[in-house]
This record gives C-alpha cells, sequence and structure tokens, in this order.
C-alpha cells in the first residue's frame, strides 16, 4: 500500500470513529477534508489536544464541543453555517474558521474566557456567543 493510500485510510477510520456527519465528504490531494453537510464529534479521542486532521470547507455545521482541545488548528476555514467548539481548554483562536454563516459558539471555555471582539477580529460571522 502506498503511503498516501495508507494516510487516507487512516483519515476514513477516525472519522468513522470519532466524528457523526451527515452529508458526504472528500479527502482532497493535500489530505484536507471537504463536507458537504455536517459533522460533529461525539467522542473524544484520547491524549488529544487538538484535531489531528485538516478540515477545509464545512458546508453546514461543525462541532468539536467539549473535546478537550487546547488550539482550533486544523478546524475548517470555513463554515457554511454553525461552528461550535465550546467546553474545550482554549488559550488562543489559532486556527479559528476564517468565516461562519451563522453562528460562533465559545462558551464554557476553560482555557480562557474570550470576547466578542476577540472572536470578531479572527472570523467573519453574523452571532458570536461567548
Amino acid at each position: 500500500m502506498k503511503s498516501e493510500d495508507l494516510h487516507i485510510a487512516i483519515i476514513k477510520q477516525y472519522l468513522n470513529k470519532y466524528v457523526s456527519m451527515s452529508g458526504t465528504y472528500k479527502i482532497n490531494k493535500d489530505f484536507s477534508i471537504d463536507i458537504d453537510g455536517s459533522a460533529s464529534f461525539y467522542a473524544k479521542p484520547s491524549e488529544q489536544s487538538k484535531i489531528p486532521f485538516k478540515f477545509g470547507k464545512v458546508s453546514l455545521d461543525f462541532s468539536c464541543n467539549d473535546l478537550g482541545l487546547e488550539t482550533l488548528e486544523n478546524c475548517p476555514d470555513e463554515v457554511g453555517r454553525d461552528f461550535g467548539c465550546c467546553g474545550n481548554r482554549l488559550i488562543n483562536l489559532n486556527g479559528s474558521p476564517k468565516k461562519v454563516g451563522e453562528q460562533y459558539w465559545i462558551t464554557n471555555n476553560y482555557g480562557k474566557q474570550f470576547t466578542k471582539e476577540e472572536v470578531a477580529r479572527v472570523c467573519n460571522t453574523k452571532f458570536i456567543y461567548v
């Protein structure tokens, strides 16, 4: 098996184990993941402070709540509707989506409590909940 095929197989295994999706996904040549639909992490990967694979665009919702994340690295660059990263241990917004179509949720964060202004500086969105 080529290393490229192995990498794709590992991504697929991870998605099947930890992510609930509605819709379809595509693994791009750079191994980033685009989702036509929504994605929500339903199980916490053990001992991970960040999402291990890069998400590109998600057409609807993306939720990475309550995972113990310390960074938003590898989160989607763009989310079509709602983005949720509540209940994590974030200390900064590095890796945050640059565009969220509707709502950006970052409540109950245990690392740092962010302000609406801080979120607005890194992400273009309509509504921010801190």
